[in-house]
């Protein structure tokens, strides 16, 4: 209870500030936002005096610079210097790309329903040797992590690929229940 009111109290004392911190800076020419609609999006928007549009679309990166951005972030924490970083991030994105091709298609609807005992065993067996190819692909390049990290910077490694996991799984529920 006591951690609460603690958090409680540096919590509103934090509100209480903030908006003397958004106001403490002015702008020489003042912004006033007209709204516009798009006729090929269909979305609102809001546009400053300029004409300049605040929310452009961006467009969505590919999983491999999503890939490219994981390695860099994760050799910054792991402190690396240059000639591990640059062979750490060429070996990161290597194992995402085979990792990737033996996942394949996770997204594949099947009706399990309207099939027989035969192919529904064929496809747990499938999952069971998919799973194994996974799993070899890991070993692989464990043995490549042990010539440049040591087990600390490996376990942590784990650990931040699957916080960023965990973070992306939750951006996709949420996104889609929208």
């Amino acid at each position: 209870m006591k951690k609460f009111f603690a958090v409680f109290t540096l919590l509103s004392m934090l509100v209480m500030v903030s908006p003397a911190e958004l106001y403490g800076q002015t702008t020489s020419q003042p912004k006033t936002p007209t709204t516009t609609v798009t006729k090929d999006k269909k979305k609102q928007r809001t546009k400053t005096k300029a004409g300049k549009d605040k929310h452009q679309t961006k467009e969505k990166p590919s999983r491999e610079q999503l890939a490219e951005r994981q390695a860099t972030l994760i050799a910054q924490q792991l402190g690396l210097d240059e000639p591990t970083r640059a062979k750490f991030i060429s070996t990161f994105l290597a194992n995402q790309k085979e990792l990737w091709a033996a996942r394949g298609d996770k997204n594949a609807k099947k009706n399990t329903s309207l099939m027989s005992d035969s192919e529904i065993s064929k496809i747990i067996t499938g999952d069971f040797e998919q799973q194994q190819r996974v799993l070899d692909i890991r070993k692989k390049y464990y043995s490549t992590y042990c010539k440049l990290l040591s087990q600390r910077q490996i376990l942590r490694m784990y650990e931040l690929e699957k916080q960023t996991a965990k973070r992306l799984r939750k951006h996709q529920t949420t996104v889609r229940r929208k």
